[in-house]
């Protein structure tokens, strides 16, 4: 299965409620308007996060009921692999009697 990344991208995307809960951060605490802003940003990224995490989850479980009830054959499979060794076998002998005749 593929890892996943967590990166922090600073971009011009925020939203008009955090600036104004940024801006009321900021009368009470000067100093803290970027910290407060991070932090809005950060627990948007993890609201994200945990979406996709629901959906990841839904899909794995989906897959292993796919496999579990029968959706994934993997006797078939091998069935398929003996038929193609089989058949080249057959063409070999084939080309050997050509060969040979």
């Amino acid at each position: 299965m593929n890892k996943l990344g967590i990166e922090h991208v600073d971009g011009g995307d925020s939203k008009g409620t955090n600036q104004k809960a940024a801006a009321g951060t900021a009368l009470a605490f000067p100093g803290n308007v970027e910290v407060a802003e991070a932090c809005f940003t950060v627990k948007r990224q993890l609201e994200a996060l945990q979406s996709e995490n629901g959906l990841l989850r839904k899909a794995v479980e989906d897959l292993r009921q796919e496999i579990a009830g029968g959706g994934f054959n993997s006797g078939k499979y091998r069935e398929m692999e003996r038929k193609k060794s089989q058949e080249g076998d057959v063409s070999e002998e084939l080309k050997k009697a050509l060969m040979g005749a």
